[in-house]
């Protein structure tokens, strides 16, 4: 993928080895590794909240489809404002940047891609030229990405604007969706990769991912099901129960099959919150419902 202009890499100072690691993972794969530039992360545990607000970094709303919220989560979408802000101050020859977290890992999927004379490559390459795009998703959460089905040939599909997983560890980006993407969230009410779906950007995906997400060693997205298989083992071992006699217990009461049982909050002690509530909200001309609006206390 030589046709890259740039490549971002976000990762605090002191991950060194994930670093290392990803960039010998990129080399191998025929990356041009000269291309590549570190962006050194804000780290979300030295932030002054209450400061950043006052300057007009932070709002004091914030909003999430899943109500999570820490500081590393501000840090992280300021992070990747630094990559924005960067290949908007490149020379006119720099077009596209590729914008990798440090814990992404190349896909068997993406390394077949590149081999010589990949039909896959090459047609990634025609759709990249022909097709008018500013962000391109290349890794989600699990192998396959969730986009808008059509009848086209085309190998990048239209992505789903409110997908049920989020993902920003990889993605490409030009110049037009960089301004776009940091004038959405200036003031920082969406975590980095809400962002992606909530600005107004031409949007676009790989239909399985290029990259994942590692934790350490594994991927991500075989951690959460080895969590989700052992939590429904330990359930159904429990004299007999089944998972649904559990969620029908006297505590959790009665729901219907497939819905969301709560609504949904996980914040870090380290913030001081006001309120919160799950009122819906009108953005782009969608309604949209069930997200968790945080607002902070200052």
């Amino acid at each position: 993928m030589n046709w890259i202009d740039k490549i971002y890499i976000i990762s605090l100072d002191s991950h060194k080895r994930r670093r290392e690691t990803l960039s010998m993972d990129l080399h191998s794969a025929g990356f041009d590794i000269n291309k590549i530039e570190f962006i050194n992360a804000v780290n979300g545990k030295d932030l002054d909240i209450n400061q950043s607000v006052m300057d007009g970094i932070i709002d004091d709303k914030f909003l999430d489809p899943f109500g999570l919220l820490t500081k590393s989560i501000y840090g992280c979408a300021l992070s990747h404002q630094l990559c924005y802000q960067s290949l908007l101050e490149t020379d006119d020859d720099v077009k596209t940047a590729l914008i990798l977290e440090d814990d992404a890992s190349i896909t068997h999927t993406l390394l077949r891609m590149l081999l010589p004379n990949s039909i896959g490559g090459s047609r990634l390459k025609e759709d990249v030229d022909s097709i008018d795009w500013e962000v391109i998703v290349m890794g989600g959460q699990s192998k396959k990405m969730e986009f808008v089905s059509d009848d086209t040939d085309n190998l990048l599909k239209v992505m789903k604007r409110y997908p049920m997983q989020y993902a920003g560890h990889s993605y490409l980006i030009n110049k037009s969706g960089a301004q776009t993407l940091l004038d959405t969230n200036k003031c920082i009410k969406y975590a980095a990769d809400v962002n992606i779906h909530m600005s107004n950007v031409k949007l676009y995906c790989t239909p399985i991912s290029y990259f994942v997400q590692k934790i350490g060693n594994f991927e991500k997205e075989s951690v959460s099901n080895l969590m989700y298989t052992f939590e429904k083992v330990v359930t159904e071992t429990q004299d007999g129960w089944k998972s649904e006699d559990v969620r029908s217990s006297t505590t959790h009461g009665d729901f219907e099959q497939g819905t969301q049982l709560f609504n949904q909050t996980c914040i870090s002690k380290s913030l001081e919150i006001q309120s919160v509530d799950w009122e819906s909200f009108v953005h782009n001309g969608d309604v949209v419902e069930g997200w968790t609006n945080i607002y902070l206390k200052l």
